[in-house]
C-alpha cells in the first residue's frame, strides 16, 4: 500500500510537472518580476528548492573536490531563503503560507532530483536542470537584497 501511495504520489507531481512552466519562461513572461515583491518571493522560492535538491545530491558526494560545491549550494540556498523570507515577511506573507510554499517546491524539486538521478544518473535535466540555470543568473540580484 504505501508503495502505491509513493507511486500515485510522484506520478501527480509528474503529471504537475508538465504544466510549471521553467522559471526563465516565468521570468520572461513578467519582465518587471524583480520591482513586484510577489514575484521576488515566487522565484526566489523556488529557487529555494532547487538549491535544496542540489544540496541533498552534493550531500551525498563524499569527493574532495565535490567540498567547494557544497559550500556554494548552501550559500545560495541560504541566499535566496533569507533575502525571500524577509521580503514575504514585508508583504505580510503569513508564515505558515511561506513555510507550506517553501516546502511544495522543496518537495516538488527533490522528487524531479530523485527521478532524474534514477534515469539519467544527473539531476540537472528537465526542469530542475533549467530552473537551476536561472537560479545561478539572478542570484546577485537576491544578494542585493540582504
Amino acid at each position: 500500500m504505501k508503495k502505491l501511495l509513493i507511486i500515485l504520489f510522484l506520478i501527480s507531481n509528474l503529471a504537475i510537472a508538465e504544466d510549471i512552466p521553467t522559471l526563465a519562461t516565468h521570468i520572461n513572461k513578467t519582465p518587471n518580476w524583480q520591482n513586484d515583491d510577489v514575484e521576488i518571493v515566487y522565484v526566489g522560492t523556488r529557487c529555494s528548492g532547487v538549491l535544496d535538491a542540489v544540496i541533498w545530491r552534493f550531500g551525498d558526494d563524499t569527493r574532495p573536490e565535490m567540498a567547494n560545491n557544497k559550500v556554494m549550494a548552501k550559500q545560495m540556498g541560504d541566499t535566496f531563503l533569507f533575502s525571500t523570507a524577509a521580503i514575504a515577511e514585508k508583504i505580510n506573507f503569513s508564515k505558515e503560507g511561506y513555510t507550506k510554499e517553501y516546502k511544495y517546491w522543496m518537495e516538488f524539486y527533490m522528487a524531479e532530483a530523485k527521478d532524474n538521478l534514477k534515469k539519467n544518473n544527473n539531476i540537472f535535466e528537465g526542469l530542475l536542470g533549467s530552473d537551476f540555470n536561472t537560479c545561478k543568473e539572478n542570484i546577485g540580484f537576491y544578494q542585493s537584497l540582504l
